[in-house]
C-alpha cells in the first residue's frame, strides 16, 4: 500500500513539474492566456515545433495580414454586371462565399411579370495577392458610390500560438514517456487524462490556425450592387444659393413631369380593359332594355 501511495505521489509531482515548465515557457514568450480568449487564431503544422531557431525567427519575421474590402455600386445593366463580376472572381482564382439577388415584382396589363429595382449582395474570397487587381476591375462594372479596404496585422497573435503549440507538443512528448514507464493502472488513468487534455488543446489551436491561414491567403470582399435607370451627375460640394435654387427647380420640374407621365402611361395602359368593360356594360344595358320592351309588349297583347 505504501508503494502505491509513493507511486501516485511521484506521478503527481511529475505532472506538476510539466505544468510548471509549460507555464514558464509562456511567461518568457510574453504569452497571456487570457488576452486572446476571444480572438481567432490561424494555422501551424506540427513541423513548426521542429524548426530550428533560425527557421522560427524567419517565420516570425513575415507579416501575417488579413485584408477585407467593401464596394457599393450602381448599374444600369444589372444582368451584365452580375455576369462580369462572377467571371472576374473566377478568372482571378477566387470563389463566391455567399450571394443573394432580390427585387420588386411588376405586373403588366398584358399579364406579364417583370422584376424591377433589383439588388445583389455578394461575399467573395479573392487571393490576397490579387485583391488590388480585383478591386480595379470590379470598379469598372458600374458606378462605385462607396469603397473601403482595410488590413489587420495578426503577426503577433499568430506567433504566440505557434509557440503555444510547440510547448504543448513538448508536454505531449513528456507525457508519452511517462505513460511508457508507468506500471500501475491508476497511474495510466491519470496520465492519459492529462494527455487527452493536451491533445485537445493542440487540435483546437491547429483548427483555428487553419482558419486564420485561409483568411490571410484569401481576402474577403463584400459587394452591394443596385439597379438604377441612370446615373446622377456628380454635384460640386460648394455651390452658390442660386445654383442650388436652380437645381431644386429643375429637380421639382422633373418630378412633376414624371408624375404626370406615369398618369398618362397608366391611362394608356388602362384604355383597352376600360374599353372592353364599357362594351360589356353597354351590351348588358341594351339587353336589359330589350327584355323589358319585350315583356311590356307581351303584357299589352289581348
Amino acid at each position: 500500500m505504501n508503494k502505491r501511495i509513493v507511486s501516485i505521489l511521484a506521478i503527481a509531482l511529475a505532472l506538476l513539474l510539466l505544468a510548471g515548465c509549460g507555464e514558464t515557457d509562456f511567461v518568457q514568450n510574453g504569452y497571456d492566456t487570457g488576452a486572446y480568449e476571444d480572438a481567432e487564431f490561424s494555422t501551424v503544422t506540427s513541423e513548426a515545433a521542429e524548426m530550428p531557431a533560425e527557421g522560427v525567427q524567419a517565420a516570425e519575421s513575415a507579416d501575417k495580414i488579413i485584408y477585407t474590402a467593401e464596394l457599393t455600386m450602381e448599374t444600369t445593366s444589372f444582368d451584365e454586371t452580375i455576369t462580369a463580376l462572377e467571371h472576374t472572381v473566377s478568372d482571378l482564382g477566387g470563389f463566391t462565399q455567399n450571394s443573394n439577388v432580390s427585387g420588386d415584382t411588376s405586373y403588366g396589363v398584358d399579364g406579364s411579370v417583370t422584376i424591377i429595382n433589383r439588388s445583389a449582395y455578394y461575399t467573395v474570397r479573392i487571393p490576397s495577392n490579387k485583391l488590388d487587381a480585383f478591386l480595379k476591375q470590379t470598379g469598372t462594372l458600374g458606378n462605385v458610390t462607396y469603397s473601403n479596404k482595410s488590413a489587420t496585422n495578426v503577426t503577433a497573435i499568430y506567433a504566440d500560438n505557434e509557440r503555444r503549440q510547440a510547448s504543448l507538443e513538448t508536454e505531449e512528448g513528456r507525457l508519452l514517456e511517462l505513460i511508457a514507464q508507468a506500471d500501475k493502472i491508476e497511474d495510466l488513468i491519470v496520465l492519459e487524462d492529462k494527455l487527452s487534455d493536451v491533445r485537445y488543446e493542440i487540435e483546437s489551436i491547429q483548427g483555428t490556425l487553419r482558419d486564420y491561414d485561409q483568411q490571410i491567403a484569401y481576402s474577403t470582399v463584400d459587394i452591394d450592387i443596385r439597379e438604377v435607370s441612370g446615373y446622377r451627375a456628380p454635384v460640386a460640394a460648394n455651390r452658390s444659393f442660386f445654383e442650388r435654387l436652380g437645381d431644386a427647380f429643375v429637380g421639382g420640374l422633373k418630378d412633376v413631369l414624371e408624375f404626370f407621365g406615369n398618369i398618362v402611361v397608366g391611362v394608356a395602359g388602362a384604355i383597352v380593359p376600360l374599353g372592353v368593360l364599357a362594351a360589356v356594360i353597354v351590351w348588358i344595358v341594351k339587353a336589359s332594355k330589350r327584355r323589358k320592351k319585350k315583356k311590356a309588349n307581351t303584357q299589352t297583347k289581348p
